[in-house]
């Protein structure tokens, strides 16, 4: 990523979450738009950084890209000046990509119509963008996808990666499995889109090592699952890794507190391996226990690991 130090300007193109590049048409002085399949002297940009929060853009022709009437409608690029209206606020997440808020406090958009807008108010896919060096901004590069799925009603999380038309994904019994995309049987979350560098080939390539690297690893639901494979797939590729939010919740016991009742549950797990088949009378004493929580919790918790095809009977 190419930001310059406050006080500095460098030149850079924009890339959005379709893999294309935002374009200030004829160079400068009219709409600007996101609808460009590669970075030529349209797609390049004079990013100067005005304090640690704030920048301006400048088109092909010199003008500056602006907010119309400080957010909430089109960007344009056709001043001469930079005020209010043509600062932008930045801000970075921890992949690398940056989002761009405008003098209302919105944020811009690249809408899949192939305009650039300034009107949604909270940064989500459609809000990031990635800061790329202008002679790199042609390296042929591959769309990837990340589907994301929700597990019952916690915040426990089954991640796949589709790559050519089929979906990859770490399996308890310790394999990467595929699918169709969107393929499981599970509530889909949303849908994450990564741009790596090289052709299709060279993904494939990459994606047969990092299979190769897991396929007979063991399984652990607390640190080495679907969505650790995913995280170290994608960065393999060369694109930002997972949200974190999806690693800090999948492990199995940060996913059993958000369950009513699971922390007895978990505290069973730890205490009596799933290939421990004694049955003394501790053991016994625990599945009383569980046999006490109210009927609407236990079902939860069944549900809970039927969905995530854990080998727990109960």
């Amino acid at each position: 990523m190419v930001i310059p130090n406050v006080g500095e300007s460098t030149r850079i193109c924009l890339q959005t979450w379709m893999g294309t590049y935002v374009c200030a048409e004829n160079g400068g002085g009219d709409l600007v738009v996101v609808n460009r399949p590669e970075a030529k002297e349209w797609e390049t940009f004079e990013l100067n950084r005005l304090d640690e929060d704030h920048i301006t853009l400048k088109a092909h022709n010199g003008q500056y890209l602006c907010a119309e009437n400080g957010g909430g409608t089109i960007i344009v690029a056709n001043r001469g000046e930079a005020h209010e209206w043509e600062k932008f606020g930045l801000f970075i997440d921890h992949n690398g990509l940056v989002s761009l808020s405008v003098h209302n406090g919105q944020f811009l958009c690249a809408e899949s119509t192939g305009v650039l807008m300034a009107n949604r108010n909270e940064p989500k896919e459609w809000e990031a963008f990635r800061i790329v060096d202008p002679s790199n901004s042609n390296i042929e590069q591959t769309r990837i996808e990340v589907n994301v799925y929700k597990i019952v009603s916690a915040p426990f999380w089954h991640t796949g990666t589709v790559i050519d038309g089929r979906e990859y994904y770490f399996q308890d019994n310790n394999q990467v499995e595929t699918c169709n995309p969107s393929g499981m049987d599970l509530k889909h979350h949303r849908t994450m889109v990564r741009i790596v560098p090289g052709n299709l080939d060279k993904a494939k390539a990459t994606l047969e090592s990092v299979i190769n690297r897991w396929n007979g690893t063991r399984y652990d639901v607390a640190g080495h699952n679907c969505n650790f494979f995913t995280d170290d797939l994608i960065k393999s590729l060369g694109a930002p890794g997972l949200d974190q939010e999806y690693l800090n919740a999948s492990g199995l016991a940060k996913g059993l507190r958000q369950v009513p009742g699971g922390a007895t549950v978990q505290e069973l797990i730890v205490k009596w391996p799933i290939t421990d088949k004694r049955l003394d009378q501790a053991f016994m004493d625990d599945l009383q226990r569980l046999a006490r929580l109210p009927d609407d919790i236990r079902k939860e918790i069944v549900r809970f690991f039927d969905r995530i095809r854990f080998p727990w009977s109960w």
